[in-house]
This record gives C-alpha cells, sequence and structure tokens, in this order.
C-alpha cells in the first residue's frame, strides 16, 4: 500500500519563500537592465544632442566664412576665380589687380573686377549699367561673368598664358596698347 504524502505547512511555506525570492531576483533584475538601458538611451540622446550642436556651431562657421568670402579682397577673388574654374586663373587674378585692384571708383560703383564694358543681349550676371560698364549685385558675379566671357571665347583648358593673353589681345578686351605686356609683367 502506498502511503500518500501530505505537504504539510512548513513545505509551503518553503515554496512560497522559494517562489518570492525567484521573482524578487527577476525584477530586480529587470529593474537593473532598465535602469543601464535609461542610462544608454539618455547617454545616446545627449550624445546626439551633443553632434547636432557641433553640427550647427560648424555651419555657422561656414556661414561666417562665406560672409567673409563676400568682401571683395584679391585673396577671396583668387577663391572665387577657382571656385568658378576660370581658365589661366593668374593671369585672371592680374587682370583684377590691373583694371581695379578691387578699389577703383568704377569698382565702387559697379563692383566691376575688370571694367567689363555693358553689351545689351549677351549672356551675362550683370544686372544694369554705370555709365558704359556692367553693374554687378557684388564682385562674385562679376568673376562669374567673366567666366561666361571665357565660355563665349571658347577658351580650351590647356591654353597656356602666353595664349591667353593673345586671345584677350583678338578680342579687344582693353583699350590700352600696352595692357598685354602689363599682364605678362
Amino acid at each position: 500500500m502506498k502511503t500518500k504524502k501530505i505537504i504539510d505547512r512548513n513545505d509551503l511555506f518553503f515554496i512560497g519563500t522559494m517562489l518570492f525570492a525567484v521573482l524578487f531576483v527577476c525584477s530586480l533584475i529587470y529593474s537593473i537592465r532598465l535602469h543601464y538601458q535609461n542610462k544608454l538611451i539618455v547617454k545616446d540622446y545627449n550624445t546626439e544632442i551633443a553632434l547636432k550642436n557641433a553640427y550647427i556651431n560648424s555651419l555657422n562657421k561656414k556661414v561666417n566664412n562665406i560672409e567673409e568670402l563676400y568682401k571683395p579682397t584679391l585673396q577671396n577673388a583668387w577663391y572665387w576665380i577657382n571656385h568658378f574654374k576660370i581658365k589661366n586663373p593668374k593671369i585672371v587674378l592680374k587682370q583684377i589687380i590691373l583694371e581695379t585692384s578691387l578699389k577703383s571708383n568704377i569698382f565702387v560703383q559697379t563692383n566691376n573686377c575688370f571694367n567689363i564694358n555693358y553689351v545689351k543681349g549677351r549672356k551675362s550676371t550683370c544686372i544694369g549699367k554705370y555709365k558704359q560698364y556692367c553693374r554687378y549685385s557684388d564682385y562674385v558675379q562679376s568673376i562669374k561673368d567673366y567666366k561666361l566671357l571665357q565660355d563665349r571665347w571658347n577658351v580650351p583648358d590647356n591654353m597656356s598664358d602666353e595664349q591667353y593673353c593673345k586671345l584677350l589681345k583678338s578680342v579687344n578686351f582693353a583699350e590700352d596698347k600696352e595692357y598685354i605686356n602689363k599682364l605678362v609683367k
């Protein structure tokens, strides 16, 4: 004959205590896990904010640099000459120096670096005229217009500075008979 074991109070208390302990440990592990996840989320959020702030600061610096590039200096003109991929850039910068040095009265009135004459109907960035000269919204548009002239003249990529000066003479870019000699010096 089999005997049935009856669970007594001590056994029930032990099982209940063990069950409670298991549940307590599980909830503790879950709480610790949530705590570290929240820390990681906060850390990731703070990192993201820091990255966004750094990006905004870099944009502000770029904006300041762009504002600086619009100030008419020879260094900035050199930047824009290269930016617009103007051919024979050294000669072109010498033209700016020879024509206006970014300081002449005509330049102040027109933002025209090259003393380019106004020609109606030509593709141009010119917004009007002052006397016979093109007037531009800023000197950068004058340099951009010079690029349009080079495109119109079909200046090849590999043209030497000497050949380019001959081209300038052939298109009657300047009235001064010594203009090309002055550029070459």
